[in-house]
């Protein structure tokens, strides 16, 4: 609906699904306030998202690079907003390897540079998956 040029209409609906979405539901719940721009909601979400990640939960980890790809796809400066959600999180350093593709893919300026050279193939496969799709 963004991408259709109707952003109102998608708010409604984004709405509705923060509403409607179950608590283990984070990635919805992630990517509704992050279209509503409801940050501290959504940090909560990426945070549920991101520690069940990095407990070893591939869905998890899985559903993150989803959102780097549905980001993406969706334009509306949301990519850059949840890169910088991620970078700011309690969670940033394991989220590190998903910031950088956001960044990457909003050409954001100024934005941190080359992520570690231990992250470097995670950060490339993402970019490449997202602009794949």
């Amino acid at each position: 609906m963004v991408r259709a040029g109707r952003p109102a209409e998608a708010a409604t609906r984004y709405r509705e699904v923060a509403r409607r979405a179950q608590p283990d539901e984070q990635a919805l719940l992630l990517q509704a306030r992050l279209f509503l721009g409801n940050r501290q909601l959504g940090v909560d979400a990426l945070q549920a998202l991101s520690r069940r990640a990095r407990g070893g939960d591939q869905y998890s980890f899985f559903r993150l690079k989803e959102q780097v790809w549905e980001c993406h796809e969706i334009g509306f400066g949301l990519g850059e907003r949840l890169a910088d959600w991620m970078r700011d999180s309690a969670q940033g350093v394991f989220l590190q390897p998903f910031v950088q593709p956001l960044y990457v893919l909003a050409r954001a300026d100024g934005k941190p540079g080359d992520p570690p050279l231990e992250s470097r193939q995670l950060v490339d496969e993402i970019v490449r998956q997202a602009r794949e799709r």
